[in-house]
């Protein structure tokens, strides 16, 4: 009986696993181009289970985790004084006058031209 036990022990520890490793590490990738970090830890998760000695999906993992952790800590700390840019009714006193200058250049540039035009 402690036969089959040890047996059963050594097929499971030497399972093989769904993916090759290249192929982990390629569909980790997508998940992580996509920025799907639930899935790219549900197969890091996934690949563990099978292989618990797969120190790549471990270290994988756990930079997942840190990202994920460190992105909800500056969401936290967010106040919400975000620098959103001025309102138009902000704008509107600074636009008027550049334009009335603008009109004014315009208008100088054009009577300069006609001046050396008619000379």
């Amino acid at each position: 009986m402690a036969t089959d036990a040890s047996a059963q022990g050594a097929s499971s520890s030497s399972r093989k696993p769904k993916q090759s490793e290249s192929e982990f590490v390629n569909a980790f990738a997508d998940r992580i181009a996509r920025r799907d970090y639930v899935a790219a830890l549900a197969l890091c998760r996934e690949r563990l289970k099978d292989l618990p000695q797969d120190r790549c999906a471990a270290d994988l993992r756990a930079t997942v985790e840190q990202f994920v952790d460190a992105t909800d800590e500056l969401e936290a700390e967010d106040d919400g004084n975000d620098l959103l840019p001025p309102q138009f009714e902000e704008l509107e006193e600074r636009c008027s006058s550049s334009l009335d200058r603008g009109v004014e250049a315009l208008y100088a540039f054009l009577n300069e031209t006609l001046d050396r035009g008619v000379e």
